[in-house]
């Protein structure tokens, strides 16, 4: 028997903190398309009905709130948020989120980050390396 499996671990009572990180695209729960976005959103709460910590770094909304539970499931929202962005504003967008993902894992410190795009997932990668933090990277891009 693997002393990986989840029957050891439900014997220890161990549980994981897991932290999912979005895209600089769509926030998280998705109002709409974000294909990704919804992907991490079901992942996300699987993971918690599995009693694990879990916690999605992604984009504010409108409302501008900056944490928010959605069912076991913690939501960390920051990075840039414009309602009338300019054509700059992408990749000010990209780089403020993948600013906040570094540091808003440093202060979780979670068991593993499972980052699912390119510059926010840079931005998880430095942070978890920097801590001895297992990275996973799942890429949704077909190129």
């Amino acid at each position: 028997m693997s002393a990986w499996n989840d029957d050891h671990f439900e014997k220890l009572g161990v549980k994981m903190k897991i932290c999912l990180v979005g895209s600089a695209g769509v926030p998280i729960p998705p109002e709409y398309g974000g294909a990704t976005e919804l992907h991490i959103y079901e992942l996300a709460r699987n993971l918690a009905k599995l009693n694990h910590k879990t916690h999605v770094l992604t984009l504010p909304k409108k409302s501008h709130l900056t944490e928010e539970k959605l069912g076991e499931v913690l939501y960390h929202r920051g990075g840039w948020y414009r309602d009338n962005p300019s054509r700059a504003y992408a990749l000010e967008k990209h780089f403020s989120f993948a600013y906040f993902v570094f540091q808003k894992i440093n202060k979780l410190r979670p068991d593993v980050v499972h980052a699912h795009s390119g510059i926010a997932g840079f931005g998880a990668y430095l942070a978890s390396a920097s801590r001895n933090i297992p990275f996973v990277f799942t890429s949704h891009d077909p190129h």
